[in-house]
């Protein structure tokens, strides 16, 4: 269906000159009369009569909104300042935010009409090159899980078999009279957003959707029927052990994390009279009661709980985190009991302590395990001899941090099995019944390989893509990331799935044997229709910065524009200090609509963003985020002066490239043609007052840190009138985003009415497509070069 935003453009088309002389009130009820019309038409356009000529006129003849200002002052510790705007964040204005929103809407509608045809013909590109996915879940057993005719089916060999089925859902004993449940079947026929298996695959949970909530259903195979079991909160990942418990977590209603650890016995041999009392309860009371055992209630309410099994399926391990990316914040806990062993006491690996998070991995009579901690980032490896079950002590209650000072024990005993490295960081560890992998980073040169052991012999073998001649060669190239596939990984073969993956190309999925150590190419992750992946390119190159440091840039170009000198359109993307988001060098098709166009698309690695390693993350956060803006602005700079860019534009993603490329544009506003922002933080002072996890900009209470950020808080900035960057600000409807760029867009226009300034506010409805948005975007940068300042 085509977004409203589309449907608007088109009736501007269709009413011409008339359009313009409505109020705004009767400009939205047209629009909607106009929507109603186009539905009941099936999409049939009008005649367009002249636009272009009429959306010229329509567009520049609209005044930009101006909001009303209502002073408040702000005191952070002693520091007062006035905000003109924040009542837009009080529930009391709330009527006349959304009033402003509007005008701010209608102006930005009538503006970018006369772009209708470009976002079209990007719609049209993105939708014809959208990548080819097919659905498949291959198991270890040698079954093959896919969706056929409206059901998931599993195939061994020859043997074909409904696993499940619409019609089963819709009349499982318990859902059936869940009238939530029955609500979604209508708007969504399968709503799985998870699977998980028994060791022999008798026995599958299906995690399923229940408006905002998950629940957890299911089946066992060899009766060909519902359990009956039904629970709902929980978190969408589940597991089974080898008894038939299915360990499942609640979440806490408040938090939304993972809170009790439970284990529900779903034994299918049952005796006869077990059986008729099931029977009784489900007839008569619309459920049966399953035996669930609480195996774990974390107190902490900063810590997640979560529950897995070992790769070899051998034990269950209950994982408690604290969820910082903050190295001197980041703590965790593992518990871990035998998979076929229902009576014994979880036990714990390592009390929690701030600053250390570990992994584990089992293999024979060992626990390998993968040791983070601010004096090492990098990691270590230790291992241990797990000892007989008896000589460990019950688990105590879990510690607050608050009360954890010293370490207690030392990892069961363990051993140091690899240092920690200063020059190479461990980002994956897995071990097998005869081999460990390890992917491994340069910390100087952020080439990423793989380095897999014979745990039986001691031989070594390295697979690196700067040097590899086969069919996988990437010659030269270190925009490149290995992607671990652990659904695809069998403790007992002999192969290391993954995925490699580039910026100009999609995924290669290889499979390396570990013993012949051969790669073998399996297939493409997608496969991309309409267009020559052979006509992109990507490539690494290094520009300075104002302090002489070299910053890495990523390049990625179609090959016909890029030559040396050429002095092209060049977007700079960035996520800023987001951890979250660091960019996966992955190819994104709709990249490839703005290649075809002569844009090369840049991604500085600039300090303070988590693409190279953490010290280098260190280097442009907190107090050193000035850094990281100058950083931006300093390749900026160096692009034009190489004569790789002849016109910048900047793309800030989510909230902390938003508020990255926003702090740049009020720093230097002359450097860029057009800046597209989306979802950004731009009143950094009003955020940290709210949240929230502080690694990125540290603490509002620290004196000096307080005074860094009001120096590069976007909305705390020079605003005087002056000719600026043409500045899209796009956000997704309810995002927190919407209130940080009303109240900075606000502002703007209030600095800057002597200015013939371009600043446009994009909300985006719940229902608007990601390609939609992209071609707004998209289509914002490529008119900015056509419109004169």
């Amino acid at each position: 269906m085509l977004s409203k935003r589309l449907l608007r453009n088109i009736y501007i088309q269709g009413r011409g000159e008339n359009f313009r002389k409505l109020s705004k009130e009767e400009k939205l009820e047209a629009e909607r009369n106009f929507y109603e019309e186009l539905q009941k038409s099936k999409g049939t356009f009008p005649k367009f009569r002249n636009p272009l000529s009429i959306f010229k006129s329509l567009g520049y003849q609209l005044e930009p909104p101006v909001a009303d200002i209502k002073e408040a002052e702000i005191n952070i510790k002693g520091d007062r300042f006035i905000d003109e705007y924040s009542w837009m964040q009080d529930d009391n204005n709330y009527q006349q935010w959304e009033d402003y929103i509007k005008d701010e809407t209608i102006y930005t509608e009538s503006f970018t009409a006369k772009d209708f045809y470009t976002i079209n013909d990007l719609v049209r590109e993105f939708r014809e090159r959208a990548p080819k996915t097919i659905f498949q879940v291959v198991e270890q057993k040698g079954y093959l899980y896919t969706f056929e005719n409206n059901c998931l089916v599993r195939k061994f060999g020859d043997t074909v078999e409904v696993v499940l089925s619409y019609e089963e859902m819709k009349n499982h004993p318990i859902l059936k009279f869940n009238e939530k449940f029955q609500r979604m079947l209508k708007e969504i026929s399968f709503p799985i957003v998870n699977t998980q298996f028994s060791h022999d695959h008798r026995m599958i949970a299906f995690s399923i959707q229940v408006e905002e909530k998950v629940g957890i259903i299911v089946k066992d195979m060899v009766n060909k029927a519902m359990t009956g079991f039904f629970v709902e909160g929980v978190d969408e990942f589940c597991i089974f052990d080898k008894l038939y418990g299915l360990y499942y977590i609640e979440k806490d209603n408040d938090t939304n994390k993972g809170k009790k650890c439970f284990r529900a016995d779903l034994n299918p041999e049952l005796s006869k009279e077990e059986q008729i009392l099931r029977e009784a309860q489900l007839k008569i009371g619309k459920t049966f009661l399953v035996k669930s055992e609480l195996i774990y209630e974390e107190k902490d309410p900063s810590f997640n709980v979560e529950v897995c099994d070992t790769l070899s399926a051998e034990y269950i391990l209950v994982k408690t985190s604290n969820m910082q990316n903050d190295l001197k914040l980041i703590s965790n806990e593992i518990r871990f009991r035998p998979s076929n062993r229902g009576d014994l006491e979880f036990l714990i690996i390592q009390e929690r302590k701030e600053g250390v998070f570990y992994e584990v991995r089992h293999q024979g009579e060992n626990f390998f395990i993968l040791v983070t901690s601010l004096d090492e980032p990098n990691r270590k490896v230790l291992k241990a001899s797990i000892p007989p079950y008896h000589s460990f002590n019950p688990p105590q209650e879990p510690l607050l941090i608050s009360e954890s000072k010293e370490l207690i024990g030392s990892f069961i005993g363990a051993k140091t099995h690899i240092e920690h490295r200063n020059n190479i960081s461990i980002d994956y560890l897995e071990t097998y019944k005869e081999h460990s992998v390890q992917v491994l980073t340069d910390t100087e040169t952020s080439l990423q390989y793989i380095e897999a052991q014979n745990l039986l012999s001691g031989t070594t073998d390295i697979v690196a893509y700067d040097t590899y001649e086969g069919q996988l060669k990437i010659a030269n190239n270190k925009s490149y990331r290995i992607h671990v596939m652990p659904e695809k990984q069998d403790y007992l073969s002999h192969f290391f799935n993954y995925k490699l993956s580039t910026l100009h190309s999609p995924n290669k999925i290889i499979k390396y044997n570990l013993n012949s150590k051969v790669n073998e190419l399996i297939d493409l992750e997608q496969h991309i229709t309409n267009v020559r992946l052979e006509d992109y390119s990507s490539e690494r190159i290094v520009l300075p910065a104002t302090d002489k440091q070299l910053i890495p840039v990523t390049l990625v170009y179609n090959k016909k524009y890029a030559k040396s000198g050429m002095e092209a359109n060049v977007i700079l993307h960035t996520f800023g200090g987001e951890t979250k988001n660091t960019h996966q060098f992955m190819l994104d098709y709709t990249w490839l609509s703005m290649l075809d166009r002569g844009y090369l698309w840049a991604i500085p690695h600039i300090r303070g963003s988590y693409d190279i390693n953490y010290s280098w993350y260190q280097k442009g956060i907190q107090a050193n985020k000035l850094r990281h803006i100058q950083d931006f602005l300093d390749i900026g700079v160096s692009m034009v002066s190489e004569k790789i860019a002849g016109k910048l534009h900047a793309y800030g993603e989510g909230s902390s490239g938003g508020l990255t490329v926003a702090s740049a544009i009020m720093k230097e506003p002359k450097i860029f043609t057009s800046a597209v922002l989306k979802n950004p933080i731009l009143d950094v002072i009003s955020y940290l007052r709210i949240k929230r996890d502080l690694s990125e900009f540290g603490s509002l209470d620290d004196p000096e840190i307080y005074k860094i950020i009001k120096t590069y808080s976007p909305y705390h900035a020079n605003m005087e009138p002056q000719h600026m960057t043409q500045l899209m600000l796009a956000v997704d409807f309810d995002n927190e985003a919407t209130y940080h760029a009303t109240k900075f867009i606000a502002k703007l226009r209030k600095k800057n009415l002597g200015e013939k300034n371009i600043f446009l506010y994009k909300e985006y409805p719940t229902w608007t497509t990601d390609d939609i948005k992209r071609a707004e975007e998209f289509s914002f940068i490529i008119s900015s070069n056509k419109r004169k300042k």
